[in-house]
């Protein structure tokens, strides 16, 4: 069941492994559409054009890309440590 949990949990690539560029060419990408839907939102309020439109949507988009943004960090450390735990779960069970 460990071995299973562990498969399945996204625990990043190291810069040796195979693929790491793809992972950080796939990261920056995943943050470039985030940014460009965050500017959608946010480009009408700044330029004018919806000046009866309040502030609340932009507001909350904004206040969701910095949380994704800082976290980011964060939800890939805590899903290598969750990674290591169970890695020493599975070698417990090996080893008598």
């Amino acid at each position: 069941m460990s071995a299973r949990m562990k498969e399945t949990l996204p625990q990043g690539l190291q810069g040796r492994e195979p693929f790491y560029w793809w992972y950080v060419a796939l990261e920056v990408l995943i943050f470039v559409e985030l940014a460009a839907a965050l500017a959608e939102v946010v480009w009408p309020w700044f330029s004018g054009q919806a000046p009866d439109a309040g502030f609340l949507r932009p507001g909350i988009c904004l206040v969701a890309f910095a949380t994704i943004v800082l976290s980011w960090k964060y939800v890939k450390n805590s899903n290598r440590a969750a990674a290591r735990a169970l890695q020493a779960e599975i070698d417990a069970a090996v080893t008598p």
